[in-house]
């Protein structure tokens, strides 16, 4: 995006708008977190995301012995309201917004409900992405979060100047896999360029089904993809697991049979 020449601002907060006498233009002053003040520019557009919240008063709720915030309807892990007989999934649930979220809590509220189920809400692997060029799709925890929560990580990563396709279509990019330290369980990724909201699924189905980055990089990838970035990564986690001791009788091998 910086190549494209967008200036991005991070940890900076809008302050105050004030429009300019005699211009559709707005006058922004902006604010970082450290308290340092922005001198005041003029913009053409200002865009304000301000997010939603679900419109669950004045339903009769309370009537209905259902307990309720600003926020959404409460549930347990099982999507039970608090009237054992109702049942709630989707954006009136507190939680991300999104399409497929709903979709997939309203299989487990059948299931639940009807089937005597117990499928738990808690344990949704829930992958997104936002549809920006390029675009970006997330799964799991990214590093802020590992790192907020101390837990220790290997991240594995691929960029597009060594992606065949990339480099044809002329597209930037970066994905990358964040797995439990050690291992090849995959506990996160991050996708940036290409098909990254079609890709995501890749690396979704993987922690679903419990199958690691060793595993998916045993697959056959069509030559040239994108996803031959998720080879690679596994290629590098492949790599990391050679120890020095194994390194050398490796060599000591190759050289015996020269």
């Amino acid at each position: 995006m910086a190549t494209d020449g967008v200036k991005m601002l991070f940890e900076t907060a809008p302050k105050e708008f004030a429009p300019v006498e005699g211009s559709e233009k707005v006058l922004a002053t902006l604010k970082k977190n450290d308290g340092e003040i922005i001198e005041p520019q003029e913009y053409d557009i200002v865009l304000l995301a301000t997010g939603r919240v679900p419109n669950v008063e004045n339903l009769g709720l309370d009537e209905a012995v259902i307990k309720f915030e600003k926020r959404g309807v409460s549930v347990n892990k099982h999507l039970q309201t608090t009237n054992p007989n109702v049942y709630a999934c989707g954006d009136c649930v507190e939680g991300m917004n999104f399409t497929h979220n709903s979709d997939i809590q309203a299989r487990y509220v059948i299931f639940n409900a009807l089937l005597f189920g117990s499928k738990d809400k808690n344990k949704i692997i829930l992958p997104y992405a936002t549809y920006t060029h390029p675009e970006v799709a997330q799964v799991g925890y990214n590093e802020v979060q590992l790192k907020k929560q101390g837990i220790a990580y290997d991240t594995y990563s691929a960029d597009f100047s060594h992606n065949d396709r990339a480099l044809c279509e002329s597209n930037d990019g970066l994905y990358k896999i964040h797995c439990k330290k050690g291992t090849d369980t995959i506990i996160g990724a991050t996708l940036i360029g290409g098909p990254a909201g079609d890709l995501i699924v890749n690396v979704t189905c993987a922690m679903h089904n419990n199958i690691g980055l060793k595993k998916m990089g045993e697959c056959v990838h069509p030559y040239p993809t994108y996803a031959e970035a998720f080879r690679k990564m596994a290629d590098d986690f492949n790599s990391a697991q050679l120890r020095p001791g194994v390194k050398s009788l490796i060599r000591g091998l190759l050289d015996f049979r020269r």
